[in-house]
């Protein structure tokens, strides 16, 4: 069931009001999306300064660690009995492990897996393999037009109208608005 709201007064009185409330509201939008502009500009100019430094010292820190990492492997006898890390100078380093995560044998896929899970029976199948169910939304809207079969599961297609107002972009400097920093 959809609900209007019925407006009893919009304070708008003549098409001249409107005229000049939809050139206000045309000139906002243009402002906003420069302003946008502007930040994803100044946001992507910023990041490229700093990204330079960020990319050089991670790669340093990825050597660092290769070498720091080697060294461990060829000396265990530095490291305290029974304790995979240990301190230098205020600093520790070793061994963290990881949580438990399950990966398929050499020569083996997430595919061949199921299959052979399929295979071992239903006792596997049931604890193993999962099986998502969801609504085919497209078949359903393919169906619309089948007299009653909607209502008999409980759907309804609704679509909504909006209000829209599409500035003039004429004259505007050619920008485009992104998402992206750095775009």
């Amino acid at each position: 069931m959809t609900t209007r709201i019925k407006i009893i007064s919009t304070g708008l009185k003549t098409r001249e009001e409107v005229e000049r409330l939809v050139r206000e509201t045309a000139k906002l939008q243009l402002l906003r999306e420069s302003s946008i502009i502007e930040r994803d500009q100044e946001i992507a100019a910023v990041s490229n300064k700093h990204n330079k430094y960020i990319d050089g010292y991670g790669l340093k820190i990825e050597s660092n660690m290769a070498l720091i990492e080697q060294w461990a492997s060829v000396h265990p006898e530095e490291f305290p009995k029974d304790s995979r890390s240990l301190v230098i100078d205020g600093n520790r380093l070793g061994y963290r492990l990881g949580q438990p995560q399950p990966k398929p044998m050499k020569k083996l896929t997430w595919k061949a897996v199921a299959e052979r899970i399929k295979k071992a029976g239903a006792k596997f199948e049931n604890c193993f393999i999962r099986t998502k169910e969801e609504v085919n939304k497209e078949a359903i809207l393919a169906a619309r037009m089948e007299e009653g079969v909607l209502e008999t599961i409980g759907i309804e297609i609704v679509q909504a109208e909006t209000f829209y107002l599409d500035p003039n972009r004429e004259g505007q400097p050619e920008k485009r608005l992104t998402t992206e920093v750095g775009a």
